[in-house]
């Protein structure tokens, strides 16, 4: 079990490295000018709500979300994300 933990692990780390050479590609490849916007828009992430984090640009979401989510359904925590909105706990 340990050897195929070992494996997963491996594997991961692996994806993880090749995403970061090619974020730094793209972000190279950007700079030169060779892209209408001078960085990659959508930065890489973990999860479904770290991705909404970075690209709302909202600092704690993510945690919210995925409170959320243990709690209720996706979709329940969808709305619950949004009543935070209209409450002024998150963004404007």
């Amino acid at each position: 079990m340990s050897q195929m933990t070992d494996n997963i692990n491996e594997y991961f780390d692996r994806l993880e490295s090749e995403l970061n050479s090619c974020f730094k590609v793209a972000s190279e490849a950007r700079k030169r000018g060779e892209d209408p916007v001078p960085y990659p828009e959508i930065l890489p992430a973990r999860d479904l709500a770290e991705r909404v984090e970075n690209l709302m640009g909202i600092a704690g979401l993510a945690k919210r979300i995925r409170e959320l989510e243990e709690a209720m359904s996706r979709e329940e925590a969808a709305l619950a994300i949004g009543l935070d909105f209209a409450e002024g706990k998150f963004g404007e």
